[in-house]
């Protein structure tokens, strides 16, 4: 387990927690890496932005001017991504690149070019002078708006042997564009950590990407720009990156969705989902995985309440994901540096994040057994079908991976890029899929996938194949319309398939089948108005062997909508329904939970609804209610500030717990600590300890005493010796005690006598 934090501040005592280590940013890097040093930590590292940069644009580091290298867009405007006082000018206009330069509030996002690799190499070489053990590279974003300024057109003519083409001229263009910017990012990546190896090899290289999920979306349900495009899929392949710091955090779990019908925000969930795929891009690969923890949103406007909230739903998915590796952002949000309108942060939210930190020091020793059966996959190509002519949603994608997480069945999205490795697939028995998002950009990626099907694994395939009209893609090259007609002929249903574009109507039955049992011999998607949906809904079918059919629509009888079969050792269940189509409407969602079901439970998979979202590990018991339950025990209460000794949890809908298991020890002892402990040491009567935590914060401390009330109970700085204790309880009952002291720079002397 490794728990460590990124700042741009100096050291202070007073947001220091006691981590791993931790990664400082911006200057002065010399003096800053000195400062933590001093203050005990062995391993600090060095943070630094792959793409925010007006130092290099300026000429300051060349002496040349490099304004043609920054990420343009097509249109004169410009767009703001703020956070505090850190403001990035994001892919601006030709006019407003010639009127507006850069300022010392602000920096471009850049094309990384030869030229840039070597001013990052430099930056990352002086940082490892002045004492760095790591490097930690920020954000490789590469703007899905952008790709007009002159240093991408002259890449785009060195990668691909041709003139520039505008990417919003064709989905062709579009689709070189994007996979060009994924290209000039991974090529930053591999080159500056290469060079960073050839100087010490046991520095360790981090790279730092947001979620694919979160890039093509853009923090929105509707992006009027498209999204970002960023390598994340082949991160795992460069064998110089030794971690990957995925970048989930209270804003991006906070954007909205639209599902069931509703334009809705759902943090836990969201963070599972993009957690989940972190979780299996790095499983098994050898790269350490490093969870991201914020307290505080960068979005300003909300309140101290609102934030721990944000923050507790996302730790508690990160545990839920298998986290063992965590960096925090920014402490000094938290404990140092209050902003507008939210201000300092209530006391006890401090302490339930301390008490949290524990948690992460302590529950990587108990990892979580087994993971979920079903899998959602997707592509980096999730992000290089946003732009013009793309869609600017990702509306299937939920569709797909949130009914079941609802009713309580753990479901793991996962990169495609990774099904090329041996074994791989082996842990999924049902995939649901659609290309209407995103698309096996390799051919080696599709073959994995029917190797799979072959060999026993479960299909469900939602048809829709959006983004197919690429004249240099694999399966043009095969023959073939799309990747979803080569699924068909792949697996041997169609030889040629034809795919039909029906206008909706109700499917209707044909013949006997369970799915029929289970959703009717009609079923009606549109129950609600049809101005509930973005575009007029559609059905695809194709024209198959009449005894796979399962529905057919009821204006049109030569395809089939629905239909199943076998393939090899496995199955393939076809769904002649853009999945886009799916969230507009509750039915949609019942659809996709009762396919799952259905899918699951014909291959021994239980799917029955919980009413909760539980995994334990070790004595930690993490809860997500999605209906109200009680839960019967004895826990600590890790989320109440007090830690308290409780014997039940009640949990109405959408609440959550993260809960210690404990046994009660013959003698006197902790139960659990907001501090971090050490020194303890313990008595026939008497127990003593050392409690550090950040200077001014308030710990809590629960020790069980069998024997009887506490006679004393003392709590004074190491150094000066004063009373810190602010008070306690004591619980006959449940012969508990719980101490409030405040914390101090040099750490407290605590003794309890009973």
């Amino acid at each position: 387990m490794v728990l460590g934090f990124f700042t741009a501040s100096r050291y202070t005592p007073k947001f220091d927690f006691k981590a791993d280590f931790v990664s400082v940013r911006g200057e002065p890097v010399a003096e800053k890496i000195r400062e933590f040093r001093e203050a005990g930590y062995k391993r600090v590292i060095y943070g630094t932005s792959t793409g925010h940069d007006n130092y290099y644009v300026v000429g300051r580091w060349d002496g040349k001017r490099h304004y043609d290298e920054i990420q343009l867009s097509k249109y004169p405007d410009i767009v703001w991504e703020g956070t505090a006082l850190a403001w990035y000018k994001v892919p601006i206009g030709h006019y407003v690149a010639i009127t507006f330069p850069p300022t010392r509030l602000g920096s471009y996002y850049i094309v990384p070019t030869a030229n840039f690799i070597k001013f990052k190499q430099e930056e990352v070489k002086g940082a490892l002078e002045a004492g760095a053990d790591g490097v930690e590279f920020d954000q490789p974003e590469f703007w899905t708006r952008a790709g007009y300024s002159e240093a991408f057109k002259r890449e785009w003519e060195d990668y691909y042997g041709e003139r520039w083409i505008d990417p919003e001229s064709s989905f062709e263009a579009r689709y070189k564009a994007e996979r060009l910017k994924s290209h000039l990012y991974a090529r930053l990546i591999k080159e500056t950590f290469d060079k960073i190896k050839s100087i010490n090899p046991d520095v360790e290289c981090i790279v730092n990407p947001h979620s694919p999920i979160n890039y093509a979306e853009i923090f929105q349900a509707r992006s009027p720009w498209g999204g970002i495009t960023a390598p994340i899929g082949c991160l795992v392949s460069i064998p110089s990156v030794d971690g990957i710091l995925g970048e989930v955090w209270s804003d991006t779990i906070k954007a909205n969705i639209i599902y069931g019908g509703y334009t809705t925000i759902e943090p836990f969930f969201h963070s599972y989902l993009e957690r989940s795929y972190f979780y299996n891009l790095t499983k098994g690969s050898g790269k350490k995985l490093y969870h991201l923890l914020d307290p505080k949103s960068d979005d300003p406007k909300f309140d101290w309440y609102t934030y721990q909230r944000w923050f507790e739903m996302d730790t508690l998915a990160a545990f839920m994901t298998n986290a063992r590796n965590f960096i925090v952002a920014w402490p000094e949000r938290l404990f140092t540096k209050y902003m507008p309108p939210a201000y300092e942060p209530p006391e006890d939210y401090k302490t339930i994040f301390l008490s949290l930190m524990n948690v992460c020091r302590e529950i990587a020793d108990y990892p979580r057994e087994g993971d979920s059966a079903i899998g959602v996959p997707i592509s980096d190509a999730i992000m290089w079908c946003r732009g013009l002519p793309g869609l600017h949603y990702i509306d299937g994608f939920y569709a797909l991976a949130l009914p079941m997480i609802e009713d309580g069945v753990f479901v793991e999205v996962f990169p495609i890029e990774r099904a090329t490795e041996v074994d791989y697939l082996n842990q999924f028995k049902v995939l649901l899929v659609s290309y209407e998002s995103w698309f096996p950009y390799e051919e080696a990626q599709h073959r994995a996938l029917m190797k799979w099907v072959k060999e026993g694994g479960t299909l469900i395939y939602f048809g829709e194949s959006l983004f197919s009209d690429l004249a240099s893609s694999w399966w043009r090259e095969k023959g073939y319309v799309s990747p979803q007609d080569a699924i068909l002929a792949d697996l041997g249903i169609c030889e040629k398939p034809v795919l039909t574009r029906i206008e909706y109507s109700r499917l209707t039955s044909v013949g006997e089948h369970e799915l029929s049992r289970r959703l009717g011999r009609e079923f009606e998607l549109i129950v609600e108005s049809p101005e509930v949906f973005v575009s007029p809904p559609y059905l695809l079918g194709y024209e198959v062997p009449k005894d796979l059919w399962i529905y057919r629509a009821e204006r049109n009888s030569e395809s089939a909508v629905v239909f199943e079969t076998s393939a090899g050792k496995g199955r393939f269940l076809y769904v002649g329904i853009p999945p886009r189509f799916l969230v507009y409407s509750q039915m949609g969602v019942k659809l996709v939970k009762t396919l799952c079901r259905y899918a699951a439970e014909t291959i021994g998979i239980e799917c029955e609804k919980n009413d909760a979202l539980c995994v334990k590990r070790g004595p930690y018991i993490l809860l997500y209610a999605l209906a109200d339950i009680t839960i019967q025990g004895r826990f600590i209460d890790i989320l109440d500030s007090r830690v308290p000794l409780i014997e039940s949890k009640e949990l109405k809908r959408r609440e959550y717990a993260i809960l210690k298991t404990v046994d009660l020890p013959e003698s006197m002892d902790i139960l659990f600590s907001a501090s971090v402990i050490s020194q303890k040491m313990i008595k026939q009567d008497e127990l003593t300890f050392k409690a550090d935590g950040p200077e001014d914060t308030i710990g809590v401390t629960t020790v069980y005493i069998p024997s009887s009330k506490p006679s004393s109970v003392r709590v004074e700085d190491l150094e000066t010796g004063e009373n810190k204790l602010i008070g306690y309880e004591w619980e006959e009952p449940k012969r508990t005690l719980c101490i409030r002291y405040r914390h101090t720079r040099s750490g407290l002397a605590v003794q309890i006598k009973a």
